[in-house]
Order: C-alpha cells, then structure tokens, then sequence
C-alpha cells in the first residue's frame, strides 16, 4: 500500500511517518524541506509546495492513501488561508482523477468547536472557531465535505485535540512539550493565568493506532465521516502542570501569569471531547493517560 503524507517531515507527521514505515508501508513524503531524520529510512522524499496545483497533482501519482497534514498554525503568518485553504483544495482536486482508496484531512477540535456548548463535545457540536487558523480548517473541512458529497472522494475528516511525545522532528513549543522541557530546562512552568483552561491531549501512540485503524478500515463504513480523535481524558492546565512537576526528578517552581481580557476571551475553560462514534467505526480506543504519556516522555529524556 503506497501512502502519501503531506507534511510528513513535521511534528505530527514524523511521528506517522516512522510508524508505518515500521509497519513496511511504502511511504512517501511530500514537503518543501527535506528533514534530516529522512535518512535513516528508505522513503521517498518529493520537494514541493501545496499551493502549487502541478506539484500536487505529480505527487498524488500512485498513491493509495493521502494523508493531509500541511498546515500553518499562526494567525500572523500570510500564507495561513493559502496553504491551509487553497492547499487542501489542491490537494483534493488532484486526487479527482486518482485511483484513491482514502484521503485523511487532519483538522483540529479545540479551535474548532470553542468552548463546549454541551457535553461532552460530539461531531455535531456548534462549530465556534476561537482564532484565524481555527476557521481555516474548518473552511478546510467544507472542502473536504463537498468534494466528498460532490465527487464521492472517499474523504474522512479526523479533528484532532492536543497531540504530543517524542518524533523525529520533535516541536517544544507545544503546551506538554514546552512544560516539561522548562522543568527540566529552568525549573519552572509558567501557567497563563489561574491554569483553570481546559484540555484534551493525546499521546503520538494513540493518535498513530487512530490513524493505522483508519487505514485497516472499510472505506464504504467511513467514507464521509468526520471524527473526534482524542486521548481518554482531560485535564486542566494547572493539574498539567502540577503532574510535570511531580514526575520530574528535581525541584520545580510554578508561576502564574496574569492575562488580560482579551486572552481570557480567547481561552477554552469548558471543553470535553466525544470520541464515540470514533471508537466505533475504527474500532479503536484511546488507552494512555496524561500520566502515563508525561512519564514515557521523561523516561526518553532521561535515556537520550
């Protein structure tokens, strides 16, 4: 089976990438930059850009499954509308003519849907987005949705929480990562506010068997579909924090930040995550806690 991901060489997608090509799949990248960790693996790097429909259409050829993990995260960034936008339009409306079994479109959930309306948070919950890149990827799902209703793609939607642990290409600015890299680093965690903000995080472990039971699965039962792909809690930042500090060998301080308005405006503090009909179409649980998750990391820390 030939998988193509798309941003592969990135936090989320490194770690996709290691897995399956563990699970001798072949696998071939597509990004603009070639990341180092490519070398230890034999699979196919092609250099390219989502906003380019040519480069696109010439690196769907021959694939079986489409993974679309491209993305910027900054509101700041001009190219946000263009690459999480107009690249997954790209991205599908080269697929049209392509032997494709299914195409995955890696959303997002918290800033999606906002603070819960109800809970816990399902697929049909009022889509609320708290920032720019939140309705980018929601304007991203609408695509994804009409190509799908329009050509029967065989699309599937997963909105994803918090993901975090250890890739090849690991990011530490994410909020667990950043967490335990200052505790180690600094001896402090600095928490925005009362740390009363809720959140949802999934360890990589989980989210790849999400994504591997995805694949294993029959497409006319997920064709379509958009699904919640979280980790089986949540937690507050402040108890995140207090659980770091806890499980790091040393002493470390917390500090609490006062926030404006403004960022308080924008904060989640009433959010859980649905991953029902998740767990039933794809057959697949999430299985590890926020502890158990801080303490594998350590414990790579601590063997590196």
């Amino acid at each position: 089976m030939n998988i193509l991901l798309i941003g592969g060489g990135g936090y989320i997608g490194s770690a996709l990438t290691e897995k399956f090509f563990k699970e001798n799949y072949n696998v071939t990248i597509f990004g603009r930059s070639y990341k180092k960790f490519l070398e230890t693996m034999d699979i196919e790097f092609v250099k390219g850009d989502v906003r380019d429909p040519t480069s696109v259409k010439n690196a769907v050829k021959n694939a079986d499954i489409v993974i679309n993990l491209a993305a910027v995260f900054s509101d700041k960034d001009a190219s946000l509308y263009d690459i999480n936008v107009l690249g997954t339009r790209n991205i599908i409306h080269a697929c049209l003519n392509e032997n494709i079994s299914k195409f995955i479109q890696c959303s997002t959930a918290a800033a999606i849907y906002g603070n819960a309306r109800y809970l816990p948070i399902d697929e049909n919950h009022p889509i609320s987005p708290r920032n720019e890149y939140g309705l980018s990827k929601y304007l991203a799902e609408s695509i994804c949705s009409w190509y799908h209703e329009k050509y029967n793609i065989p699309i599937v939607i997963f909105r994803i929480s918090n993901a975090y642990g250890i890739s090849p290409n690991t990011k530490w600015t994410t909020v667990v990562m950043q967490f335990i890299k200052n505790a180690f680093e600094k001896g402090e965690i600095n928490v925005l506010g009362e740390g009363k903000q809720v959140r949802n995080f999934i360890h990589f472990d989980d989210l790849v068997n999400f994504f591997l039971h995805c694949i294993k699965t029959d497409v006319d039962s997920i064709s379509g579909e958009i699904l919640n792909v979280a980790g089986p809690e949540e937690i507050t930042i402040k108890n995140l924090a207090t659980l770091i500090s806890h499980l790091v060998d040393q002493k470390v301080r917390i500090n609490f930040i006062p926030t404006n308005s403004a960022q308080r405006a924008s904060e989640i503090f009433n959010f859980s995550l649905s991953t029902k009909k998740a767990k039933e179409i794809l057959k697949y649980s999430p299985k590890i806690s926020v502890q158990e998750g801080i303490g594998k990391i350590i414990k790579q820390i601590s063997n590196d």
